[in-house]
């Protein structure tokens, strides 16, 4: 019989259980101040003071918080760095409240009442009404995916399927912001303190709806000046239009193309960036910026250049740019990606729907119309003459 000191009842802080440590190895017992832990720790310690060692580890349960890190290793590993921010990210931001809420949990015992737990815990944080109902997505994702690895059993995921998103007025949640078209008066006042890539793709986004990635990631050699452009089984003549065909973009994994299509207007604002550049080059690159920069240094916040520069442009850039120049002039921020919405409007009106849909890389019209806003002037005119 061992006659040392029984070992203490310990608090694993970062994963909240209980531990008890044998020879320098900790022995996990459970959530930490639990009945169970307390009697599993009886046990550990029964069978170090009788025969010197701890007793062998049982199979420790999968837990919510083990589950989520499995999940993300996995989005990590399986999914380009590209499209990291795209699903990765998102991924994360749907899983933090389980964390948050159920960490200990075992994931075969999260069911649908701790699925609306987690629910009532975002609306509580302030989340919008929209975020929520992102985030039950993305935790029914999640376990959809434990089940495929045969993680969980089909019946856990089933039960959370159950439970519907959150709608509008349904819960005491702040409600989502709508997104407008960006005030042309702002974009134009801003466009001065631009530095000349930045201010490029915004004059891009504004005649052509392309998403902030879209620019950033395009190559010289990608854009087709003439010729023929084949998408599907159909070839079309461009004539005067530049185009390119992205192979990566937002929905690709869908098996979707998308092109981007530039006018007379859009290839006076690429051109100047063609110039002495390799097919590989990226069009819009911050060498440029930061050249531009150094000419308008006194018009523009002094800022230090780094040492090492990068080879592309982000979106975060693009955003961060635009906003530091409003703050300059002193008037409200809009963020980059509303352009779009200014694009989709423009086209609506001036050339349908359906077109809008296809220029913009839509799959449907209901999506345009989250995009394009309603000309009331049309309804005004038509009630001053029908009513």
């Amino acid at each position: 019989m061992n006659s040392s000191k029984p070992p203490k009842y310990c608090h694993h802080k970062a994963t909240d259980r209980a531990c008890v440590y044998i020879h320098g190895q900790p022995v996990y017992l459970g959530k930490y101040n639990s009945p169970e832990s307390r009697e599993r720790y009886r046990q550990v310690v029964d069978e170090y003071l009788r025969t010197g060692n701890a007793p062998p580890p049982r199979a420790e349960r999968l837990t919510v918080a083990m589950l989520v890190a499995r999940y993300l290793a996995f989005l990590e590993v399986s999914h380009p760095k590209k499209r990291k921010s795209n699903i990765y990210l998102r991924a994360l931001a749907s899983t933090k409240v389980l964390v948050k809420t159920h960490a200990s949990t075992p994931a075969d015992e999260f069911g649908p009442k701790a699925l609306k737990q987690c629910i009532q815990q975002l609306a509580n944080d302030s989340y919008s009404i929209t975020t929520i109902q992102q985030s039950v997505g993305g935790i029914k994702r999640l376990f959809r995916w434990a089940v495929s690895e045969e993680l969980l059993r089909v019946e856990v995921s089933q039960a959370i399927d159950c439970v519907e998103a959150p709608r509008a007025g349904s819960l005491d949640a702040r409600p989502a912001r709508k997104v407008y078209p960006a005030p042309e008066e702002s974009v134009t006042a801003v466009l001065p303190l631009l530095t000349g890539p930045i201010r490029a793709m915004v004059e891009l986004m504004l005649l052509t709806g392309a998403r902030p990635a879209e620019l950033t990631g395009l190559r010289v050699g990608q854009i087709q000046q003439q010729g023929k452009l084949t998408i599907g089984y159909k070839p079309i003549d461009l004539g005067q239009v530049w185009a390119v065909n992205l192979i990566e973009h937002k929905n690709a994994a869908k098996g979707l193309s998308r092109c981007l299509l530039f006018g007379p207007r859009a290839q006076e604002v690429i051109r100047p960036f063609l110039e002495n550049k390799c097919p590989t080059d990226y069009i819009f690159k911050p060498a440029d910026g930061w050249t531009d920069f150094k000419k308008r240094s006194t018009i523009l916040t002094k800022i230090r250049v780094p040492k090492r520069i990068r080879e592309r442009y982000d979106p975060e850039t693009i955003r961060k740019g635009v906003q530091r120049a409003c703050d300059t002039l002193g008037i409200p921020r809009w963020f980059p990606y509303q352009l779009r919405h200014n694009a989709a409007t423009r086209l609506v009106a001036e050339f349908g729907w359906d077109t809008a849909r296809i220029v913009l890389g839509h799959s449907s019209v209901d999506m345009t119309r989250d995009y394009a806003e309603d000309d009331l002037l049309k309804a005004v005119e038509a009630m001053r003459q029908a009513g």
